[in-house]
């Protein structure tokens, strides 16, 4: 064949080189590149792990540090502001809102913590009584026929004038008021907007064969309530709850949907809605809780049962605080926290003279005169001291460790300090 028919080979090898020697050499780099990946990812994997231990080491000495200033008691009462407001006998005071509603015969003014006084309101009345629910409340003349409906940010926003004596009132969260009136031989349940004008709805009830009612409690959205009466069974008196279903905006009749008795000699002087899904019965020896989960149902929670009597309560949405005595000890008492679905969260024993009980954000408050306790939600002493003033009514602050009260002649924003 001639040189002009053959074809050149495009691959080059170098001069001494055979293909076993070029597939060893590439196979040897290859080696090489994969133990270095290796030992670059055992030392990615070394440093990731101890940048690891070094964030846990540091989150858990943040925690630590943390906690324990949390878990130091508190030292001492800082007085944030001061205001010098009114006060008298005549005079009477309850949480509202975020602050204290102040009333009596003449009136009312609301504190709270960022305006201190909101606003002031005059009317007359010669026993006036309040209910409150959120923010707003019902202030009702007992024993005559002229109510109020109030709001933390308005002041009065409606006047009510019955036909008969007022002897219970209570409020929604909406501002709807109920007002229970006495006939001589029936009462009757009349309903009211926020402004004052009244609903076409009553519930009128007889009392020989209801009995007479004792307390009577609206659901947060104004959707039920919960009533107590009192009645006399073989000459024995008996308790009986009852729950009312109604659509107050639709002006929609109202109708009985559960009745619960057989409480023993148990006198439920106060019921109250903890929540649209919850309800409660006081007594001064038994605690009944019901759930509203079907509010065409409701149902018997949980009945609790210290062994002496209550003294002191305070509840709220979540949780309800009380004190008993402690059997023949005189020196101590026994102090008691649920939550609202009848867990027990806490009980202890406690020799601090208190006179008062009071439900905080995030803990439990017990004054007497001048004097005042301060538990957290497990039931832990945090402070113990004189707030150099007479209390006359505590309400809790923005934060845990910040409360208000009215004392004489003042009014203060008083802050826990541990430093």
């Amino acid at each position: 064949m001639g040189k002009g028919n053959m074809r050149k080979s495009g691959r080059r090898t170098q001069p001494g080189r055979t293909g076993s020697d070029i597939y060893e050499g590439n196979m040897e780099e290859r080696r090489d590149s994969e133990q270095f990946s290796q030992r670059l990812n055992r030392h990615q994997a070394r440093r990731n792990i101890s940048l690891v231990i070094l964030t846990v080491l540091v989150v858990l000495l943040a925690g630590y540090w943390f906690f324990y200033r949390l878990s130091r008691p508190y030292k001492f009462v800082r007085e944030s502001w001061s205001q010098s407001i009114t006060t008298s006998t005549s005079q009477s005071y309850v949480p509202f809102s975020d602050g204290i509603l102040q009333y009596s015969p003449n009136g009312a003014s609301f504190y709270n913590a960022s305006s201190k006084t909101a606003w002031s309101a005059s009317f007359e009345m010669k026993n006036p009584a309040v209910a409150v629910r959120d923010s707003y409340a019902l202030i009702y003349d007992q024993g005559d026929r002229t109510a109020v409906v109030i709001s933390a940010g308005e002041g009065v926003c409606g006047s009510i004038l019955t036909e008969l004596p007022i002897t219970k009132g209570t409020v929604s969260s909406y501002g709807v008021a109920a007002l229970l009136v006495e006939e001589e031989l029936s009462n009757s349940m009349l309903f009211y907007d926020r402004l004052g004008g009244q609903l076409e709805i009553r519930v009128r009830t007889l009392m020989s064969e209801s009995g007479y009612p004792m307390d009577m409690s609206f659901s947060p959205d104004g959707q039920m309530m919960i009533a107590s009466f009192v009645y006399v069974d073989s000459g024995v008196m008996q308790n009986r709850i009852v729950f009312y279903s109604f659509d107050t905006s639709a002006n929609t009749s109202t109708h009985a949907v559960a009745a619960f008795q057989k409480y023993g000699d148990t006198l439920f002087a106060d019921v109250e809605f903890l929540s649209d899904d919850r309800a409660a019965a006081f007594g001064d020896g038994r605690i009944v809780l019901y759930s509203l989960k079907a509010p065409s149902d409701p149902q018997e929670l949980i009945i609790i049962e210290p062994e002496d009597r209550i003294t002191n309560l305070a509840y709220d949405e979540d949780y309800i605080a009380f004190a008993t005595t402690n059997g023949d000890l005189v020196q101590s008492r026994l102090l008691y926290l649920y939550n609202t679905d009848g867990t027990m969260i806490f009980d202890t024993e406690t020799s601090f003279e208190f006179s008062s009980l009071y439900l905080g954000e995030d803990g439990l408050y017990l004054t007497d005169a001048s004097t005042m306790q301060y538990l957290d939600l497990k039931g832990k002493v945090c402070f113990t001291g004189s707030l150099d003033c007479n209390i006359l009514q505590l309400v809790s602050g923005k934060k845990g460790s910040e409360f208000l009260v009215v004392t004489n002649q003042m009014l203060k924003y008083l802050k826990l300090v541990r430093e």
